[in-house]
């Protein structure tokens, strides 16, 4: 697992020093002096806090678990003096793992390279680590996040390969591997980092659900350009042809931006088209708004609002037909679910997630939470399934 070391003169310190390292591999920068505490946080927590030298103003060790979204009484579990480790609660039978942070992409819309700084990946051991600490907990669906997900390149231990990285499909294969653990996904992921190896892994690695949401943005290449992707339309779908190809069920969602700066009725077509021609599975949608800072924010021919408003409107008709006539087709098929909670609307039913990401309610006993069960799919609801469980 990934740590972050906050030492301390004492327990009510005022002053802490954040080092992203693990005790039992400190440098110099992060050596805790004899007497001193020293705080251990795995876990997402890790990205709040990446940068060394960060310092957090409190008043006891307490209070800066707190800050950190974690509880003393539940959380702490004190182990060989002077050190005490923190690990997340875990609550339910899937957890998010934070595998990278940052993005080197630079999108001319996008603020996430001035604010989080360039792409910094965690080593691959230690995600492991986390993954396998989580499983032993009972976690059973495990999602790596980063903003780039798919530029993963987690230094190996030297032991293993000095000085080379394991890339996501790597990452992948490996995790798999870690006892307990049914079910992977990745979120979100660039299209320009959609390489041979992980597009092959939806072929081999049987534990990757059958869902990918990647990011297109635009159909028009002349607004993708502009948009600083990368790609084009058309490397985008021969993307998503291969992707298919290794996976013929596979679910895609996506994000778009309409309106964006310079966007023509043609250009827009050409996102209209796109999606007729793959056949999106959901998207998120959004009209574009400046953000400060950013460079499409000082480009020329910004676009009305009420131009801006009316092409969502029409993009999110489209994309929600294509939702719909997904959601039908899968009425009287039987998926395997991971158990979640209650209904959200009927607490007396159960809430669970396909494979494909779907939300499905049906009658069933709580002892299921948590649990993965089959399902037959009765109903199409306009945001989710109805289902029964499949009779033994």
């Amino acid at each position: 697992m990934f740590a972050l070391l906050l030492a301390a003169a004492s327990a009510n310190s005022n002053d802490f020093t954040i080092c992203a390292d693990r005790p039992s591999k400190a440098n110099g920068a992060c050596t805790v002096p004899a007497g001193h505490w020293q705080l251990e946080v795995s876990g997402p927590d890790w990205s709040r806090m990446k940068n060394d030298g960060v310092r957090i103003d409190t008043t006891s060790v307490g209070s800066t678990l707190g800050k950190l979204g974690l509880d003393v009484a539940s959380d702490v579990e004190i182990g060989f003096a002077p050190y005490i480790h923190v690990t997340t609660r875990v609550d339910g039978a899937s957890a998010f793992v934070s595998i990278m942070e940052g993005c080197s992409k630079y999108c001319s819309f996008c603020v996430v390279p001035y604010t989080r700084g360039e792409e910094m990946s965690r080593p691959f051991d230690d995600v492991l680590t986390e993954i396998a600490d989580l499983a032993d907990q009972g976690v059973r669906e495990i999602t790596l996040l980063g903003q780039n997900v798919n530029a993963y390149r987690g230094p190996l231990a030297t032991d293993r390969a000095d000085g080379q990285t394991a890339d996501l499909a790597m990452l992948l294969e490996y995790a798999a591997d870690v006892p307990g653990v049914e079910r992977l996904r990745f979120t979100t992921s660039h299209p320009k980092e959609m390489s041979a190896r992980l597009i092959d892994a939806f072929a081999t690695n049987d534990k990757l659900v059958s869902h990918l949401h990647l990011p297109v943005q635009s159909g028009s290449d002349r607004v993708l350009a502009a948009m600083k992707r990368g790609y084009t339309a058309l490397e985008y779908k021969s993307t998503i042809r291969r992707l298919r190809a290794a996976r013929p069920d596979l679910s895609l969602t996506s994000d778009f931006i309409v309106g964006f700066p310079g966007e023509t009725d043609a250009d827009f077509d050409a996102t209209l088209r796109l999606v007729e021609a793959i056949r999106f599975d959901g998207a998120f949608s959004f009209a574009y708004s400046p953000r400060p800072g950013t460079p499409a924010a000082e480009l020329s021919g910004q676009i009305d609002a009420d131009v801006r408003q009316a092409r969502l409107v029409r993009l999110q008709t489209l994309l929600d037909a294509q939702y719909r006539n997904y959601s039908e087709a899968m009425v009287g098929t039987r998926q395997r679910v991971l158990v979640t909670g209650p209904a959200v609307k009927n607490p007396h039913e159960l809430a669970a997630r396909t494979d494909n990401n779907r939300v499905v309610n049906f009658a069933g006993d709580a002892a299921s939470i948590d649990h993965y069960v089959d399902v037959d799919i009765t109903a199409a609801l306009p945001h989710s399934l109805r289902g029964q469980l499949t009779a033994a």
